[in-house]
């Protein structure tokens, strides 16, 4: 089963609409028809915005769909697994203002080449 498959049946089992689904992480219509499978990018929005679905069950099949609560609703500890994704989408966040960064030193450039000549 796919990603975008067992997204599918996660929104069943919630009761939450495709459409509900995409709106609420920004994704375009045609998110869930196209492809099987999404980036890490796509994986930290979704995790973001539905927070008791299983990381290990979506990308491995291991484990239960929704992750358990404890005691006052909190969430169980993150697992190695959720901890190496907000890692990286921490780097995926540095890396594009790292970009942003650049691309404002090369309009710079080119706005003060272009007043040069």
């Amino acid at each position: 089963m796919s990603h975008k498959e067992k997204v599918l049946q996660y929104l069943d089992a919630k009761g939450v609409t495709p459409n509900k689904f995409c709106i609420t992480c920004g994704f375009s219509n045609g998110f869930l028809g196209s492809g099987k499978y999404f980036g890490t990018d796509k994986l930290t929005i979704i995790l973001d915005n539905y927070q008791d679905l299983s990381l290990e069950w979506l990308l491995f099949g291991k484990g239960e769909m929704l992750l358990q609560q404890q005691g006052l609703g909190i969430l169980s500890e993150p697992t190695q697994l959720q901890q190496e994704l907000l890692y990286i989408k921490r780097l995926l966040e540095k890396e594009e203002q790292h970009t942003a960064d650049l691309r404002e030193l090369l309009n710079l450039q080119n706005n003060s080449k272009k007043n040069a000549g």
